[in-house]
C-alpha cells in the first residue's frame, strides 16, 4: 500500500534529502534518502498520516525507533537518528541496507537447502537473543521483516528489521501498555498458541516464529494452514506440530530435525527451547544432510496483493501443488531463463515379448549342452536289443 502523499525530494530537518519510496507499511513509509552534508545514503521510515492519528500506532513507531537504537547487534538494522517532519509526523533513521528480503527469496525459490537454512535461522536467533538481551521481544517474525545483505564473504547476512509492535519483557506502567489484554497483534500463521489465544506473552513467542520461519524455508509451506485467518488460528491452538515430509513430500528429513522443529513449535512455551541460544544450538549440532531434498521443487509462482497480508498464496496448501499441464509464468523478480526440453515418454509396449523369447533360446542352449555332455537320461535311452 503506498502512501497516499508521495514525499519524494522533501528535506527533513535540514539533513536528509528523500529521494524516492523504497517501501510501504502499516504504520510507516520507507524512503532512500541521503544526508546532505556527508553524502552517506540512507533510509527513513516515516509515521503514515493515517497512523499518526491513533495514539497507540505512534507509540509502537516510537518503540521500534527505540528498541533499534537500542540493541545494538551486527544482525539488526541500526537506528542512527530520530525527528519529525514539518507536517508533525515522526521519522527515524535507518541504515540503508541493498539485497532483498526473506519473503522474496521463498517466492523465488520456494525451498531453501538445510544447509542454506540453517545459516539464516542461526543469524536470526543470534538477532533475537541480543533483542532479548536487551528486554526486547520482537513479536512480528516473518520472511518480510528478515532482510539479506551481501557482507565480506556472506552472501546471506541477515538483518532483521521492524520491532512496530516489539514488547518490552518487563512490566510496563499502566500508561505504558501498547495493547489490552486480550488483543491480538501480529501475523497469523507465525503467532504463538498463547499469542493466538489473546493471554500474556514472553520472549518465546520468538522461538515459536523462528521454527515456523525454518519449516517455511525448508518445505515451502507454513506448520498451519486453514481458508481464513480465524481458522488458522485454531489450528495452531488444537494441531501438533506436522513433520517436515508431511508438508513435502520431496523433502526428506533425520528424525532429530523433525524433534527439533516440534520443540521449537510446541503448543505448551514451557516445552518449548528456553532461549534463542538452546535453540541455535540445537540448529549447529545437525548434520549437513539433516534434510535432503528427493525433487527438484519448482518455483512458487509470484504472489498477488500485499506481502504483510495474511494471504500467501505461495505458502497456503499444505502439500505441494500439482504441476500445470501448462508452462507457468516466470516471476517478474526471478531471471528469466529458458525452458527445459520436455521429457518425452516413450510408448508403451503391449508385452515384453523379446526378453521372453532371449530367456527361452537360453534355456534350450543349456538344455542341448548337457545332453551333448551328459547324454539323455536313462528314460530316454532306447532299451537294449534282444538277443
Amino acid at each position: 500500500m503506498a502512501d497516499a502523499r508521495d514525499r519524494t525530494g522533501e528535506v527533513l530537518t535540514g539533513r536528509y534529502r528523500l529521494l524516492n519510496q523504497i517501501g510501504s507499511g502499516g504504520m510507516g513509509t520507507v524512503y532512500a534518502a541521503e544526508h546532505i552534508e556527508v553524502g552517506k545514503k540512507v533510509a527513513i521510515k516515516i509515521l503514515r498520516a493515517e497512523a499518526g492519528s491513533r495514539p497507540s500506532l505512534v507509540e509502537r513507531f516510537r518503540r521500534e525507533a527505540r528498541a533499534a537504537g537500542t540493541i545494538d547487534h551486527e544482525n539488526i538494522v541500526e537506528c542512527l537518528d530520530n525527528g519529525v517532519t514539518d507536517d508533525g509526523m515522526m521519522f527515524y533513521v535507518m541504515e540503508f541496507l541493498k539485497g532483498e528480503d526473506l519473503l522474496s527469496v521463498l517466492r523465488r525459490e520456494r525451498v531453501l537447502p538445510w544447509p542454506r537454512a540453517r545459516a539464516i535461522v542461526a543469524q536470526l536467533c543470534q538477532a533475537l537473543a541480543a533483542a532479548h538481551a536487551s528486554g526486547i521481544a520482537h513479536r512480528d517474525l516473518k520472511p518480510s521483516n528478515i532482510f539479506l545483505i551481501r557482507r565480506g564473504d556472506n552472501p546471506e547476512f541477515l538483518k532483521l528489521l521492524d520491532f512496530g509492535i516489539a514488547k518490552l519483557l518487563v512490566e510496563e506502567g499502566e500508561g505504558e501498555a501498547l495493547t489490552k489484554f486480550g488483543e491480538v497483534v501480529g501475523t497469523t500463521p507465525y503467532m504463538a498458541p498463547e499469542m493466538a489465544a489473546g493471554e500474556q506473552v514472553d520472549h518465546r513467542i520468538d522461538v515459536y516464529a523462528t521454527g515456523v520461519v525454518l519449516v517455511q524455508l525448508l518445505t515451502g509451506h507454513l506448520p498451519y494452514h486453514g481458508k481464513n485467518p480465524r481458522h488458522v488460528l485454531a489450528a495452531i491452538l488444537k494441531g501438533d506440530p506436522p513433520r517436515i515430509n508431511e508438508l513435502n513430500p520431496q523433502i526428506t528429513a533425520i528424525p532429530a530435525l523433525d524433534a527439533v522443529v516440534a520443540r521449537a513449535l510446541h503448543r505448551d512455551r514451557d516445552k518449548r527451547y528456553p532461549d534463542m541460544a538452546t535453540l541455535r544450538d540445537a540448529l549447529l549440532a545437525l548434520p549437513d544432510d539433516a534434510s535432503v531434498r528427493l525433487f527438484a521443487v519448482p518455483a512458487a509462482p509470484p504472489e498477488p496483493g500485499d506481502p504483510d497480508s495474511f494471504a500467501t498464496e505461495a505458502f497456503e496448501s499444505a502439500r505441494p501443488p500439482t504441476p500445470p499441464a501448462t508452462p507457468a509464468k516466470p516471476s517478474p523478480t526471478a531471471e528469466t531463463k529458458p525452458a527445459a526440453p520436455a521429457a518425452v515418454t516413450p510408448p508403451t509396449r503391449r508385452g515384453p515379448l523379446l526378453p521372453i523369447a532371449i530367456v527361452l533360446a537360453l534355456l534350450l542352449a543349456c538344455v542341448a549342452a548337457y545332453l551333448a555332455i551328459v547324454g539323455p537320461p536313462e528314460f530316454m535311452r532306447p532299451p537294449p536289443p534282444v538277443t
